[in-house]
């Protein structure tokens, strides 16, 4: 088993620190997550996502798009004054289209992905201000024709935070998985601040086997409107099929997108957000069953736009 940091996390650290950011519940929200520790949840919530990720130039030659749909549904219940219970139940689907890929051997290296996964929650909180979150996620990461056994991953995360102020939140957690192969851990920074009342920063993604949590930079002109500014690291890593250019294998493509926002609420318990986002590179790679690398192409920076919706009950 190798243990090892997410991949490029030192990047993604040094971005955290120069930028802000979101991805929130639409653009690349795929592989699994526990809830967010600093977000307040009403009782049901649906959110879903449709994406579309524009043809992008592979540097060894050729060319791919992608179309991402996303639908996930939570669940939260207070057994206390103090301590919550939350059940998330997710799928994302991701429709791959290559072209000409010299770097795959003019073979398309996968097709669709299928990503559902489970995750469980408890939420504590002491009088002092301090909130402590664990969670488990399990799930199947896999291409059409993969086998069930072989594409599971699973793995959780713990977290705890501290109000210091009426405007400011922060925590330190830790999440690891395992995702075929591979297992990886990451650090986590909470963050929730009102810098004032039209401007805030939080946290942009649920962390789960994808990579942290990411943040954003909100401006609210008003009750109605927001727009924000974003970009998060993530990494997703599926089992291939059984018939395609590595049989068995396994599959990943590592992104780093940034983007800019605007978020509309519709009723009290509807909000619809647009996206419109930069690619600035990223990366696929292709390994065998074991883990071996057979081939890693890196593709050019491509635009992507997405819709996405938020239903609270």
């Amino acid at each position: 088993m190798s243990l090892r940091p997410l991949d490029s996390l030192t990047s993604w650290m040094l971005f955290f620190t120069l930028s802000l950011s979101l991805i929130c519940a639409a653009p690349v929200r795929a592989q699994g997550a526990a809830p967010a520790l600093s977000e307040e949840f009403a009782r049901w919530t649906v959110n879903g996502s449709v994406m579309h990720q524009f043809q992008s130039d592979l540097d060894r030659g050729g060319n791919f798009s992608v179309n991402r749909f996303f639908i996930n549904g939570r669940w939260s219940h207070p057994l206390n004054s103090n301590l919550s219970l939350g059940v998330g139940l997710r799928y994302a689907f991701e429709d791959y289209s290559f072209s000409d890929t010299v770097g795959f051997s003019g073979k398309a290296p996968w097709g669709d992905i299928h990503l559902p996964d489970l995750s469980l929650a408890a939420f504590y909180r002491t009088d002092s201000g301090w909130r402590f979150l664990a969670a488990a996620t399990g799930g199947y990461a896999g291409e059409s024709g993969a086998d069930t056994g072989d594409s599971l991953i699973y793995g959780g995360i713990l977290a705890a935070s501290r109000k210091l102020g009426p405007d400011l939140t922060l925590g330190l957690g830790a999440g690891i998985y395992r995702r075929f192969e591979e297992t990886s851990f990451f650090p986590l920074i909470l963050v929730r601040w009102k810098i004032s009342e039209q401007w805030s920063v939080g946290n942009a993604l649920q962390a789960g086997p994808t990579g942290p949590a990411g943040l954003e930079l909100v401006y609210r002109p008003g009750v109605d409107w927001a727009f924000g500014l974003g970009g998060a690291y993530r990494s997703v890593r599926f089992r291939l099929d059984r018939d395609g250019l590595a049989p068995g294998g396994i599959g990943t493509e590592k992104s780093f997108p940034v983007w800019l926002r605007a978020s509309r609420r519709l009723t009290k318990a509807l909000d619809l957000d647009l996206y419109g986002g930069l690619l600035p590179g990223g990366e696929l790679r292709i390994q065998d069953s074991t883990g071996r690398e057979l081939s890693t192409d890196n593709y050019q920076t491509t635009p992507f736009m997405a819709l996405s919706f938020s239903w609270r009950i």
